[in-house]
Protein backbone atom coordinates (compact mmCIF):
# COMPACT_ATOMS: atom_id res chain seq x y z
CA UNK A 1 0.00 0.00 0.00
CA UNK A 2 1.49 3.49 -0.99
CA UNK A 3 1.80 6.17 1.65
CA UNK A 4 0.27 9.66 0.35
CA UNK A 5 0.54 11.37 3.56
CA UNK A 6 0.85 15.35 3.24
CA UNK A 7 4.08 15.24 4.25
CA UNK A 8 5.23 12.83 1.65
CA UNK A 9 3.37 14.43 -0.63
CA UNK A 10 5.39 17.76 0.02
CA UNK A 11 8.21 16.19 -0.20
CA UNK A 12 7.64 15.20 -3.55
CA UNK A 13 6.93 18.39 -5.17
CA UNK A 14 10.45 19.89 -3.83
CA UNK A 15 11.89 21.14 -7.54
CA UNK A 16 9.13 19.69 -9.59
CA UNK A 17 9.65 23.31 -10.70
CA UNK A 18 12.88 22.00 -12.61
CA UNK A 19 11.76 20.02 -15.27
CA UNK A 20 13.33 20.89 -18.86
CA UNK A 21 14.67 18.03 -20.34
CA UNK A 22 16.56 19.72 -23.47
CA UNK A 23 19.71 20.79 -23.47
CA UNK A 24 21.07 24.15 -24.57
CA UNK A 25 24.24 25.10 -24.04
CA UNK A 26 24.34 28.23 -25.89
CA UNK A 27 26.96 30.71 -26.61
CA UNK A 28 28.19 32.40 -22.60
CA UNK A 29 31.69 32.76 -23.26
CA UNK A 30 32.34 35.63 -20.32
CA UNK A 31 34.84 34.89 -17.65
CA UNK A 32 33.84 34.77 -13.98
CA UNK A 33 34.01 38.40 -11.89
CA UNK A 34 36.56 38.73 -9.56
CA UNK A 35 35.44 39.64 -6.24
CA UNK A 36 38.02 40.98 -4.08
CA UNK A 37 38.95 40.57 -0.23
CA UNK A 38 38.70 42.86 1.84
CA UNK A 39 41.04 41.79 4.87
CA UNK A 40 39.01 44.32 7.28
CA UNK A 41 36.09 42.24 6.99
CA UNK A 42 34.77 39.26 9.36
CA UNK A 43 35.85 35.86 8.28
CA UNK A 44 32.18 34.76 7.11
CA UNK A 45 32.79 37.90 4.98
CA UNK A 46 35.84 36.96 3.80
CA UNK A 47 34.28 33.35 2.70
CA UNK A 48 31.19 35.40 1.19
CA UNK A 49 33.31 37.44 -1.28
CA UNK A 50 36.37 34.89 -1.95
CA UNK A 51 38.59 35.72 -4.93
CA UNK A 52 37.28 33.82 -7.99
CA UNK A 53 40.42 34.63 -9.65
CA UNK A 54 41.18 31.40 -8.45
CA UNK A 55 39.20 29.79 -10.34
CA UNK A 56 40.78 28.78 -13.93
CA UNK A 57 37.37 29.29 -16.00
CA UNK A 58 40.22 28.99 -19.11
CA UNK A 59 40.98 25.01 -18.19
CA UNK A 60 41.86 22.79 -21.14
CA UNK A 61 38.30 20.38 -21.49
CA UNK A 62 40.41 17.61 -23.78
CA UNK A 63 42.73 17.64 -20.29
CA UNK A 64 41.07 15.26 -17.74
CA UNK A 65 43.32 16.64 -15.13
CA UNK A 66 42.03 20.34 -15.63
CA UNK A 67 38.76 19.24 -16.25
CA UNK A 68 38.91 17.23 -12.73
CA UNK A 69 40.69 20.41 -10.86
CA UNK A 70 38.11 23.02 -12.08
CA UNK A 71 35.21 20.40 -10.45
CA UNK A 72 36.88 20.78 -7.16
CA UNK A 73 37.37 24.17 -7.26
CA UNK A 74 34.19 25.09 -7.64
CA UNK A 75 32.35 22.52 -5.44
CA UNK A 76 33.97 24.81 -2.57
CA UNK A 77 32.29 27.97 -3.53
CA UNK A 78 28.68 29.11 -2.39
CA UNK A 79 26.06 27.51 -5.01
CA UNK A 80 25.04 31.08 -6.18
CA UNK A 81 28.88 31.58 -6.65
CA UNK A 82 29.02 28.12 -8.46
CA UNK A 83 26.20 28.84 -11.06
CA UNK A 84 27.34 31.93 -11.97
CA UNK A 85 30.72 30.10 -12.83
CA UNK A 86 29.19 27.40 -14.92
CA UNK A 87 27.57 30.05 -16.50
CA UNK A 88 30.52 31.91 -17.66
CA UNK A 89 31.72 29.05 -19.23
CA UNK A 90 32.03 28.14 -23.05
CA UNK A 91 30.10 25.35 -24.62
CA UNK A 92 33.10 22.75 -24.81
CA UNK A 93 33.77 23.55 -21.17
CA UNK A 94 30.55 22.72 -20.63
CA UNK A 95 30.64 19.45 -21.50
CA UNK A 96 33.39 18.55 -20.23
CA UNK A 97 32.02 19.67 -16.56
CA UNK A 98 28.97 17.51 -17.05
CA UNK A 99 30.86 14.37 -17.89
CA UNK A 100 33.42 15.33 -15.08
CA UNK A 101 30.40 15.28 -12.79
CA UNK A 102 27.98 12.10 -13.89
CA UNK A 103 28.86 9.90 -11.26
CA UNK A 104 30.26 6.67 -11.75
CA UNK A 105 30.31 5.09 -8.03
CA UNK A 106 27.35 3.88 -6.14
CA UNK A 107 27.84 3.02 -2.37
CA UNK A 108 25.24 1.66 -0.44
CA UNK A 109 25.54 1.53 3.56
CA UNK A 110 23.16 0.85 6.33
CA UNK A 111 23.25 2.00 9.82
CA UNK A 112 20.99 2.32 13.31
CA UNK A 113 19.79 5.27 14.36
CA UNK A 114 19.69 6.00 18.12
CA UNK A 115 16.74 7.71 18.99
CA UNK A 116 13.13 6.06 17.93
CA UNK A 117 10.06 8.09 17.45
CA UNK A 118 6.66 7.68 16.55
CA UNK A 119 6.46 4.20 18.02
CA UNK A 120 2.98 3.81 19.79
CA UNK A 121 2.06 2.37 23.11
CA UNK A 122 1.28 -0.50 21.80
CA UNK A 123 4.48 -1.67 20.87
CA UNK A 124 6.99 -4.06 22.70
CA UNK A 125 9.90 -2.35 21.15
CA UNK A 126 11.14 -0.45 18.06
CA UNK A 127 13.87 0.01 15.68
CA UNK A 128 14.81 2.70 13.49
CA UNK A 129 17.40 2.30 10.56
CA UNK A 130 18.80 4.73 8.06
CA UNK A 131 20.07 3.51 4.80
CA UNK A 132 22.08 6.06 2.48
CA UNK A 133 23.46 5.62 -1.48
CA UNK A 134 26.46 7.74 -1.90
CA UNK A 135 26.76 8.61 -5.69
CA UNK A 136 30.38 9.85 -6.78
CA UNK A 137 31.73 11.20 -9.91
CA UNK A 138 34.71 10.23 -11.71
CA UNK A 139 36.64 13.63 -10.63
CA UNK A 140 36.31 12.02 -6.53
CA UNK A 141 32.93 14.51 -5.77
CA UNK A 142 29.99 13.69 -4.62
CA UNK A 143 26.95 14.19 -6.47
CA UNK A 144 24.35 13.07 -4.04
CA UNK A 145 23.42 11.36 -1.35
CA UNK A 146 20.22 9.70 -0.82
CA UNK A 147 19.17 9.02 2.38
CA UNK A 148 15.89 6.85 3.62
CA UNK A 149 15.12 6.19 7.04
CA UNK A 150 12.48 3.44 8.36
CA UNK A 151 10.97 3.55 11.50
CA UNK A 152 9.59 0.35 12.80
CA UNK A 153 7.80 -1.57 16.23
CA UNK A 154 6.69 -4.70 17.37
CA UNK A 155 4.33 -6.61 19.86
CA UNK A 156 5.24 -8.67 22.92
CA UNK A 157 4.96 -12.22 20.95
CA UNK A 158 7.91 -10.17 18.26
CA UNK A 159 5.48 -12.15 15.56
CA UNK A 160 3.73 -8.69 13.63
CA UNK A 161 5.05 -5.57 12.88
CA UNK A 162 2.64 -3.17 14.68
CA UNK A 163 3.87 0.71 13.64
CA UNK A 164 6.25 0.96 9.74
CA UNK A 165 6.88 4.71 8.44
CA UNK A 166 9.33 5.76 6.28
CA UNK A 167 10.89 8.94 5.18
CA UNK A 168 13.66 9.58 2.03
CA UNK A 169 15.22 12.68 0.76
CA UNK A 170 18.89 14.07 0.05
CA UNK A 171 21.36 14.39 2.70
CA UNK A 172 24.14 16.13 0.18
CA UNK A 173 23.40 17.49 -3.31
CA UNK A 174 26.35 18.61 -4.60
CA UNK A 175 26.97 21.44 -7.90
CA UNK A 176 25.19 21.07 -10.17
CA UNK A 177 22.48 18.33 -8.95
CA UNK A 178 19.34 19.45 -7.94
CA UNK A 179 16.92 16.80 -5.93
CA UNK A 180 13.32 17.00 -7.32
CA UNK A 181 11.33 14.46 -4.98
CA UNK A 182 10.24 11.10 -4.83
CA UNK A 183 9.52 9.22 -7.82
CA UNK A 184 8.60 6.28 -5.73
CA UNK A 185 6.98 5.99 -2.53
CA UNK A 186 6.03 3.01 -0.90
CA UNK A 187 5.67 1.83 2.56
CA UNK A 188 3.39 -1.41 3.12
CA UNK A 189 2.68 -3.41 6.13
CA UNK A 190 1.58 -7.20 6.00
CA UNK A 191 1.87 -8.00 9.72
CA UNK A 192 4.91 -10.43 9.64
CA UNK A 193 7.01 -8.04 7.86
CA UNK A 194 7.23 -4.23 6.73
CA UNK A 195 8.42 -3.59 3.00
CA UNK A 196 9.83 0.01 2.03
CA UNK A 197 11.07 0.91 -1.16
CA UNK A 198 11.93 4.93 -1.74
CA UNK A 199 13.30 6.56 -5.12
CA UNK A 200 14.93 9.44 -5.71
CA UNK A 201 14.77 12.06 -8.76
CA UNK A 202 17.99 13.55 -9.14
CA UNK A 203 19.00 16.12 -12.17
CA UNK A 204 22.10 17.96 -13.23
CA UNK A 205 21.78 21.02 -14.29
CA UNK A 206 23.52 23.60 -16.73
CA UNK A 207 22.78 26.91 -16.10
CA UNK A 208 21.76 28.32 -19.31
CA UNK A 209 20.82 31.08 -17.42
CA UNK A 210 18.19 28.67 -15.83
CA UNK A 211 19.00 25.21 -14.96
CA UNK A 212 18.41 23.02 -18.34
CA UNK A 213 18.43 19.03 -17.18
CA UNK A 214 21.20 17.57 -19.19
CA UNK A 215 21.17 14.13 -16.88
CA UNK A 216 18.71 12.13 -14.39
CA UNK A 217 19.18 9.48 -11.99
CA UNK A 218 16.96 7.68 -9.84
CA UNK A 219 18.84 5.71 -6.48
CA UNK A 220 16.25 3.55 -5.10
CA UNK A 221 16.27 1.82 -1.43
CA UNK A 222 14.25 -1.05 -0.58
CA UNK A 223 14.25 -2.15 3.23
CA UNK A 224 12.22 -5.45 4.12
CA UNK A 225 12.03 -5.25 8.26
CA UNK A 226 10.88 -7.93 10.86
CA UNK A 227 9.00 -7.88 14.14
CA UNK A 228 12.22 -7.90 16.85
CA UNK A 229 14.22 -5.49 14.98
CA UNK A 230 16.08 -7.57 12.22
CA UNK A 231 16.25 -5.51 8.76
CA UNK A 232 17.19 -6.76 5.23
CA UNK A 233 18.79 -4.15 2.47
CA UNK A 234 18.00 -5.45 -0.71
CA UNK A 235 20.73 -4.11 -2.76
CA UNK A 236 19.13 -5.55 -6.15
CA UNK A 237 16.62 -2.43 -5.94
CA UNK A 238 19.49 -0.15 -4.76
CA UNK A 239 19.94 0.99 -8.77
CA UNK A 240 20.96 3.78 -10.36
Amino acid sequence: MENNSPTKRRRRDILKSVGVSTIILGGFSSTATALSKNNGEKLGEENNNRDLNEINTKFNPDSQKQVYKFARQISGLDEDEGIQVVKSLTRPRKEAYIEAMKPTEFNTKLAEVESVSDITVQDAGGRAYTATTTAKSPSGLVAYKYEVTVNFGWDDNEDEITTLDASAGPATTGLPWRYRGEATDIVSNNDSSGYVKQTGDFGMCVFVPACVIVDERNPTISLRVYPGGEVDLLTKDNDK
